[in-house]
């Protein structure tokens, strides 16, 4: 079962923000942006969809876990070493664009899991 979880998103977004309410998803080659109004998302490869993603803002970080939590109450786990996942760059830079976001800063973690 999916679900959208935006209502007003352009067809790329919303591809990229469906998850699997079942299973925690498997974030890799990620980054972790924080927004200029604090709000932070994880941006990255999804294992189990074989896609770009880019997790609604996030309310909670496990650090030594490495899990993420979002608004919506799913939580992602980050897997391996952070990286750039050309795919999830692009898909990014459309979302910044289309919320008006001109500037993040990169506040990813980079110890391995």
């Amino acid at each position: 079962m999916e679900r959208d979880v935006g209502t007003r998103q352009s067809a790329l977004t919303a591809c990229c923000v469906c998850v699997t309410l079942n299973d925690m998803p498997t974030i890799y080659r990620f980054r972790v942006f924080r927004r200029p109004d604090g709000v932070h998302h994880i941006v990255g490869y999804d294992i189990d969809t074989a896609s770009a993603h880019i997790s609604p803002p996030l309310v909670g970080f496990d650090a030594r876990k490495r899990v993420g939590q979002t608004v919506d109450g799913i939580e992602y786990r980050l897997s391996g070493y952070p990286a750039f996942d050309m795919n999830a760059g692009a898909a990014w830079m459309y979302y910044r664009a289309e919320h008006g976001i001109v500037e993040c800063a990169d506040v990813t973690p980079h110890e391995p899991m």
